[in-house]
């Protein structure tokens, strides 16, 4: 079972064992260093053994857990009479089996999912750009978000254009810098073209190519879980 995400589980003389593992080889699985499965009830009748347990969509594991997606996910599965002591049995060439599924429904859609009232929303804009005569110009600028005390999330974004300039905004970016704060707070604000090698303050060059989000014409709202620090907002704009 290569690769894959594995809990090894069961009830022995009336309790629980239940663990995380994953796969590195065609080989038994290893036990997780970050335990991310979390069972609810175990049993164990003459009919045969029910586990129920959660896992996040995603734990930020990326060494031992996969990721669950809308895309079809593959599940596997096998099982063994004898009971998980010091080491895993080999379940056989018979007990075993495989299928596909979606474990992340369709049918739902943001306006059925109620948010926390804590949410914070953040606008990354530019400030009366004025649009140049050029066939294409990338308008950049970098914003600093507000200290944040514990770790979040994003969950949502989309696109903010002034009506009647739809026209003139192709696509949007926002990339991030992995360096301290205290080196680009100084940058707050700044404003530049960038995609020239020559506007850009040098402290964010290295930021150009580090994207988390992208928008372009035709985009709606996405919703999305994921994480940011400083971000900069790179704005393809084609003449009126």
């Amino acid at each position: 079972m290569f690769p894959a995400d594995v809990i090894v589980g069961g009830v022995k003389d009336g309790q629980t064992y239940f663990k995380d593992y994953h796969t590195t080889e065609h080989a038994p699985p290893v036990v997780d260093q970050s335990q991310d499965w979390f069972l609810i009830a175990g049993k164990e009748t003459a009919s045969g053994t029910v586990l129920t347990f959660v896992l996040k969509l995603n734990t930020c594991d990326s060494v031992g857990d996969m990721v669950i997606t809308d895309d079809t996910t593959r599940l596997i599965f096998s099982y063994n009479p004898v009971d998980v002591t010091s080491y895993i049995p080999y379940h056989g060439a018979t007990r075993r089996g495989t299928k596909s599924v979606m474990l992340r429904s369709l049918s739902l859609t943001p306006e059925d999912v109620n948010f926390p009232s804590d949410i914070s929303t953040f606008d990354l804009v530019q400030d009366n750009y004025h649009v140049p005569n050029s066939t294409t110009t990338y308008a950049c600028r970098a914003f600093m978000l507000p200290p944040l005390t514990s770790k979040h999330h994003m969950i949502k974004y989309e696109s903010v254009i002034t009506k009647g300039n739809e026209l003139n905004v192709h696509h949007i970016i926002v990339n991030r810098c992995d360096k301290r704060a205290a080196e680009l707070a100084a940058y707050d604000g700044a404003a530049f073209q960038c995609g020239d090698g020559k506007s850009e303050p040098e402290p964010l060059r290295s930021c150009l190519y580090k994207v988390i989000i992208a928008w372009t014409v035709g985009g709606e709202r996405y919703d999305l879980f994921n994480s940011g620090t400083l971000l900069r907002e790179e704005a393809g704009i084609r003449p009126t």
